[in-house]
């Protein structure tokens, strides 16, 4: 995790109450702050900052924007006409908070890749049915491969679950405005996609695929703090 600066403390700070977007670093400044950040153990752990510096890396090495990665590199070799990254919040609409209160969009600006993607249930669709059969491009990585907690296990950045029948993999995520949550059977092949424009939860969609060991125990709580809108 990086050790944010007082700039960006405020500004996440205030975001939180006017339910703007916090994100505000360029990918520079994202990446140069990779020198603030301390190794520590090695463990499984999910982090929007890595994902989002090993978007920018890898968009870098490619030689072009993350925007036209995703665009290049799944969106138009899948026919996902209406998945794109934006530029700017300009001509985006904007979803509520938990309350009902507008919040703005959120382009996340360097953090890009770790959740800024706008795309449809159809378009999501078509990305599901190509990860489940493996033709999506980086489909092995809903591979799980450590033991993330009690109750999941992880892949590169899906997970995995361990006490539901049947074992569903899974993301799910959100902004000021927006949850999202996709999950799929890879044995029955068959999952559910829920988008919504408001901040209140999704999760509980994986009850309607999966049942609990345990029929008290509710649907993941976890959240990748971003996700696809």
């Amino acid at each position: 995790m990086t050790a944010p600066s007082v700039g960006d403390g405020i500004a996440s700070f205030i975001s939180r109450y006017i339910h703007t977007d916090p994100y505000r670093a360029s990918a520079v400044e994202l990446v140069g702050s990779l020198q603030e950040v301390e190794v520590g153990e090695k463990e499984p752990e999910y982090s929007n900052f890595g994902f989002a510096v090993l978007g920018q890396a890898i968009a870098t090495a490619a030689g072009i924007s993350y925007g036209d990665l995703v665009h290049d590199r799944i969106a138009e070799p899948l026919g996902m006409t209406s998945t794109y990254v934006p530029d700017s919040a300009e001509d985006l609409v904007h979803g509520y908070t938990a309350s009902g209160l507008p919040a703005a969009p959120w382009t996340l600006g360097g953090a890009a890749p770790a959740g800024a993607i706008r795309s449809t249930a159809h378009d999501l669709s078509i990305w599901l049915r190509a990860t489940m059969d493996g033709t999506a491009p980086g489909a092995e990585a809903a591979e799980p491969r450590e033991d993330f907690d009690e109750s999941d296990r992880i892949g590169w950045a899906w997970f995995t679950t361990t006490g539901r029948s049947p074992h569903v993999t899974w993301h799910n995520g959100g902004t000021g405005g927006y949850r999202s949550f996709l999950g799929f059977d890879p044995e029955s092949r068959q999952g559910i996609i829920v988008l919504a424009d408001s901040a209140n939860s999704v999760d509980d969609a994986l009850d309607l695929i999966s049942s609990a060991h345990n029929a008290s125990s509710p649907a993941p709580a976890r959240s990748s703090e971003t996700g696809a809108r």
